[in-house]
């Protein structure tokens, strides 16, 4: 347990940069309003008070990196959809930057839904339209197969890869023509190159390329 005072101090003066970014997510769920109101208060100046420099961003594409090798481990053929290069994270942590970055002069931005957020970013002009298309389209493509794998499995679960006959069995549930001899191949071929887009447009907002 932690006084209000001390929460608030906290995040001024000592909170690194990933827990301002986890903040980007964070929103009161229980409690009486006007305590309601002064968490959500020290939220707003801990995300959007400062903006963020080049050494924000060069320490979120660190921790990005950090957990592609450490929690991914992808190799060919297996995949980790949300931690794994061009998985959800990638879309997940353009979008936090871009919050820290400019959401103290434009609040629309400011949503915890990252569809929403982004969104709100190609209105405003602050993503381009064509990366905000490929980051939009790409993220709904992985939430969906996420959705699929969590409803064969019965449980949370991000990778992607197996058998022949798993992956022609998980893209007929995505909807793959039944017509085809192999539809897990083109669901495979389809992830490759979705997932490569998404790389793409992080390393331009991001990555430094």
């Amino acid at each position: 347990m932690t006084s209000l005072d001390s929460f608030k101090n906290y995040h001024r003066r000592e909170a690194q940069i990933w827990e301002r970014q986890a903040l980007t997510k964070a929103r009161v769920v229980f409690g009486e309003e006007i305590l309601k109101e002064s968490i959500e208060g020290i939220f707003r100046h801990a995300v959007y008070g400062a903006g963020a420099d080049d050494t924000v961003r060069g320490e979120i594409h660190r921790l990005r990196m950090r957990m592609e090798v450490e929690l991914a481990k992808e190799k060919e053929g297996s995949y980790n959809i949300k931690t794994g290069r061009g998985g959800m994270v990638d879309v997940e942590f353009v979008v936090q930057y871009l919050q820290l970055k400019h959401g103290r002069d434009f609040p629309d931005i400011r949503s915890t839904n990252t569809i929403t957020a982004l969104k709100a970013m190609k209105g405003s002009g602050i993503l381009p339209e064509e990366a905000c298309d490929t980051l939009l389209s790409g993220y709904k493509f992985l939430r969906r197969l996420e959705n699929r794998l969590r409803i064969i499995h019965d449980y949370s679960m991000n990778a992607l890869g197996g058998s022949r006959e798993y992956l022609d069995k998980l893209a007929r549930r995505l909807e793959y023509d039944p017509k085809l001899k192999n539809p897990g191949d083109l669901l495979m071929k389809d992830y490759e190159e979705v997932t490569e887009k998404v790389r793409r447009a992080y390393d331009k907002i991001l990555g430094g390329a």
